[in-house]
């Protein structure tokens, strides 16, 4: 099964590492998984990698400080068109 896990998390937080750990979890039970969270300071360009069988779109923002939370317009019209 092809799962996609949405988080307004930024990517290396505090909040992250529980959603890494299930995605990883899945990956080990044989799905396929893509994580999207939010770039920490990234503001133009998403990146995509794979990590431990985990496909991440890291989508930039346009905000900053505690603003930078992957909810505005352009990160979500970026999250739209990257998938």
């Amino acid at each position: 099964m092809r799962i996609l896990l949405l988080t307004h998390a930024q990517y290396i937080t505090v909040a992250l590492p529980k959603v890494i750990e299930y995605a990883e979890h899945l990956i080990r039970a044989g799905h396929k998984v893509m994580l999207v969270a939010t770039s920490r300071r990234n503001r133009f360009r998403p990146e995509r990698f794979t990590n431990n069988g985990v496909n991440y779109l890291i989508s930039p923002s346009l905000l900053f400080g505690r603003f930078r939370h992957g909810a505005d317009l352009f990160d979500s019209i970026v999250r739209y068109f990257c998938l």
